[in-house]
């Protein structure tokens, strides 16, 4: 039995290094941590619903704040 259980332990550990292997390549995630202003610029919603903006901040009280940082890190997103 201890065997078995051996033997199927380290072939599910070969078959899952094949799972996860490619996903530690260099480059394949964009690390938040690793950009500058810790923002990593990539697409996140569907391609049909790039460039909607769902919020706009008014210009009255916490929203003015708001309203430079959201424009701040919609230009780091998106790439402009």
């Amino acid at each position: 039995m201890t065997r078995k259980l051996d033997a199927t332990l380290v072939l599910l550990v070969c078959l899952s290094a094949f799972a996860w292997m490619p996903l530690a390549a260099p480059g394949y995630f964009l690390n938040a941590h690793d950009a500058p202003h810790s923002v990593a610029r990539q697409q996140y919603p569907p391609d049909d619903l790039v460039g909607r903006d769902y919020y706009e901040p008014t210009a009255n009280g916490a929203e003015r704040d708001i309203a430079i940082r959201l424009e701040r890190l919609r230009k780091i997103v998106r790439g402009k």
